[in-house]
């Protein structure tokens, strides 16, 4: 089963940005204590 190149991409950024989000939030945590 072949995936598409859009929806391939769109996966990428999708965990991109969870990974982006979840860093943010460890380090405003950090910083907040």
């Amino acid at each position: 089963m072949a995936i598409s190149t859009p929806m391939l991409v769109t996966f990428i950024v999708y965990i991109f940005g969870m990974v982006l989000i979840g860093f943010y939030c460890l380090a405003f945590d950090q910083k907040l204590r």
